[in-house]
């Protein structure tokens, strides 16, 4: 079977068409893998940095702790938030309270 020859230009049209929005899509979609990559690696840098000043605060309260109970170890101070806004004497008390605990309560 013989085409006409518009319908064969047609169908050529056609085709470029469809591949040059293959590129496009093709191109923008290496545009978002590169957005998100970019947005993944300043997530991660930010993380890292906050994780590092928690480290930092948790290991200068330990120091406080140390300093008032004597080359104890503090408690994880990291894990309760109320423990950065206790007063040194505070810390002291609760220390000691926690002292008795882990005795058994002797």
């Amino acid at each position: 079977m013989v085409r006409p020859v518009w319908k064969l230009f047609n169908q050529a049209r056609r085709i470029s068409e469809l591949e040059e929005e293959l590129s496009k899509v093709k191109r923008r979609v290496d545009e978002v893998e590169l957005d998100w990559a970019n947005y993944l690696d300043k997530f991660k840098r930010i993380v890292n940095r906050i994780a590092k000043r928690a480290e930092i605060v948790e290991n200068h309260e330990r120091q406080e702790a140390d300093e008032l109970t004597g080359d104890q170890p503090a408690p994880l101070s990291g894990a309760s938030p109320t423990w950065a806004r206790l007063t040194p004497r505070q810390r002291q008390v609760q220390m000691s309270i926690l002292q008795r605990r882990a005795n058994g309560g002797g």
